[in-house]
């Protein structure tokens, strides 16, 4: 994608050489910065807000049902 939107920078118009600059960066920042490194942090730090239902759910059906038969 940072390397589509970085095609708009050949544009004769400044304003679309400012656009294709701020998507091109916005994708790499996006990237490399906060899919890596501030995702997980924040991952780290929430632990127990992190999945929800924190508990998990009783079974519906006995889980050896199948054993029964042998």
């Amino acid at each position: 994608m940072a390397i589509a939107f970085s095609g708009m920078m050949l544009s004769s118009l400044m304003v679309m050489n400012q656009f294709g600059f701020i998507l091109s960066f916005a994708v790499l920042v996006d990237t490399f910065v906060i899919r890596t490194i501030f995702v997980p942090a924040i991952m780290s730090i929430a632990e127990k807000w992190n999945w929800w239902p924190a508990k998990v759910p009783e079974p519906t059906k006995d889980e050896n049902y199948m054993d029964d038969d042998i």
